[in-house]
């Protein structure tokens, strides 16, 4: 008896995590830009129910040239400037979604993986 109760605890986790994170939570800023854009899951996932990330492809459909794109001010903790564009990283091609997160909070790879450093808001 016990086991079942741990067995529907554990259900009910599952459940109410994943429909939130396929809820397409609209509070952050890709996620109104792809809405205002009138775009639905299937757009970009290529299925109805998201049941994984986004491909490259499916990202450059739409967001074609940045790696080629405008370079910005990167500014590290001490104030130290760097003009870069940030999809065009020395280390080489990156997943678009290593950053960018529909569903979550984006964050800069470079400060999770290597420099520890930027200050940057990552749509």
């Amino acid at each position: 008896m016990l086991n079942i109760k741990y067995i529907n605890i554990v259900f009910l986790v599952v459940f109410f995590a994943s429909v939130y994170c396929f809820a397409g939570n609209s509070d952050n800023q890709i996620s109104e830009k792809h809405i205002e854009a009138g775009l639905q899951c299937i757009d970009c996932h290529m299925t109805e129910t998201p049941v994984r990330a986004a491909s490259q492809k499916s990202c450059k459909a739409c967001h074609e040239g940045v790696e080629t794109g405008e370079k910005i001010i990167l500014k590290d903790i001490n104030s130290k400037e760097y003009l870069v564009n940030p999809h065009n990283a020395h280390t080489g091609a990156l997943r678009c979604t290593i950053c960018h997160h529909i569903h979550t909070s984006s964050e800069l790879y470079c400060n999770k993986e290597c420099h520890h450093s930027f200050t940057i808001s990552v749509p």
